[in-house]
Parts: structure tokens; sequence; C-alpha cells
């Protein structure tokens, strides 16, 4: 976390790093003290017998995207919500680089931007 946020030009270094590292306690402290499963991804692909899915949407936590994307990796359709902040940055990076993956559309000026990745192998 402090290295991405004092290395990459995101608006998030505009963002005082104690701050950030709060908000990062904050989710921590909910998942800890909700009766929320840990892996819903793996929930739903268990109950529908599903391996890959044909879209999936990455936006939530900030601090989740990179394991989110982990478990999605291989669905025919990924948006990535918040690609210019710490949640889908290295996200948007690893598919724009991945030759089995095809970027559709991507804005990085609307809020923190988004983008549309087609799987094409």
């Amino acid at each position: 976390m402090e290295i991405f946020h004092g290395t990459t030009r995101t608006p998030l270094r505009h963002t005082p790093l104690e701050k950030v590292l709060g908000w990062l306690q904050q989710d921590m402290d909910y998942v800890r003290s909700s009766a929320v499963p840990q892996d819903g991804i793996g929930i739903i692909k268990a109950e529908n017998n599903i391996d890959v899915f044909d879209m999936a949407l990455i936006d939530g936590s900030a601090f989740t995207g990179r394991a989110e994307l982990q478990q999605v990796y291989g669905s025919h359709l990924i948006i990535l919500d918040d690609i210019n902040d710490i949640k889908n940055y290295e996200n948007f990076q690893r598919l724009k680089g991945d030759s089995r993956y095809k970027l559709i559309v991507a804005n990085r000026i609307l809020r923190n931007g988004y983008a549309l990745f087609h799987r094409v192998a």
C-alpha cells in the first residue's frame, strides 16, 4: 500500500497515506466483524457449477481488486471500475499487457476511470 501510494501517479496520491491506511483498517475491521462469507466468488462458482464467468465486474472495496481478478480471471468479459485507483490500477495494467485479453473501451478521465476487456484466446 505504501509503495503504491508513494510511487504510482494516481489521484490517490493527493490523499494523505494515513487516511488511506485508515480506510484499509476500516475494511479489515468490517470483514472481521461481519457475517459475510469470505469467499463470495468461490461460493457462487461452487453453487452454480461455474468454472468461468461470462462477465465479471470488479467494483467494491479499494483493497480487494487484485484478489478478485485472480478469482474471475478467464472470464469472457472483465469490467474494471476505478482503473486510476488502487483497486484496479494494477489489474488494468495486467489485462492491457495480456495477449489473451483485448481492451474494448477505457475511459481514464471519467471519475476514477473504467475499462472493458474481452478474452480473445
